[in-house]
């Protein structure tokens, strides 16, 4: 049963640039989870990414503020998982 319960884990990752869409994936996954039942919650990790470009000199800063503001448009207290890519 346990073995099943790990498969059923879902990982939902918001795959938008913010230059694209301007974080519009992260405001509709944010609407989407707030609808969901904490049974239909269990076992979701949420997860979104941030790409450190070149002129984020301040890269400490830059990362914080990113992760702040992927957290109000998905209206979340934390995510699972925030991965740095390139």
């Amino acid at each position: 049963m346990q073995t099943f319960q790990y498969a059923a884990c879902f990982l939902l990752i918001s795959n938008c640039s913010i230059f694209l869409l301007i974080g519009e994936s992260e405001r509709l996954m944010g609407k989407f989870w707030k609808k969901l039942s904490p049974e239909q919650k269990d076992g979701v990790l949420i997860a979104t990414k941030y790409c450190p470009l070149p002129w984020h000199f301040n890269a400490r800063k830059t990362l914080i503020t990113t992760l702040k503001e992927s957290l109000d448009r998905l209206q979340l207290e934390q995510v699972d998982l925030f991965q740095v890519v390139n």
